[in-house]
């Protein structure tokens, strides 16, 4: 026999997959703004997609996405959830006219802190409810 056990490394390995690749248990995490990309949805509204990785616990490393849609209708939850992430009615005031404003909203969102709350999804990924300030 050699030195690396290759049956039980792989079996390691999928489970680490299985684990990766279902939902978050509903709860709340801590975790990292760790991306963010802006975009503009089917029905035509500006929204950014963030990108969530928890920073503790069992479920350490594991990524979570939520999309912060700007619209009439949701533009109070929308800058709400900013100023959670450090984005604030002062910065947006800034940037707003910058020519690369969605680009520099990006780069201030990477690296923010929160908590998130996971609902219970029957989908093949985490439902993020809402986001809150770092405990």
């Amino acid at each position: 026999m050699g030195k690396i056990n290759y049956l039980e490394l792989l079996a390691k390995a999928e489970r680490q997959s299985a684990n990766r690749s279902s939902p978050l248990p509903a709860g709340e995490y801590d975790a990292a703004v760790t991306g963010a990309k802006f975009a503009i949805s089917k029905a035509g509204n500006p929204y950014y997609q963030v990108e969530l990785t928890v920073v503790s616990g069992e479920h350490k490393g594991r990524k979570a996405w939520k999309a912060l849609t700007l619209t009439p209708a949701s533009a109070r939850l929308f800058f709400d959830q900013m100023a959670v992430l450090g984005l604030d009615e002062e910065f947006f005031d800034r940037v707003s006219s910058e020519p690369d404003a969605e680009e520099r909203v990006c780069a201030e969102l990477v690296g923010a802190t929160c908590r998130f709350i996971a609902k219970d999804s029957a989908t093949d990924y985490t439902e993020v409810r809402t986001l809150k300030a770092a405990a």
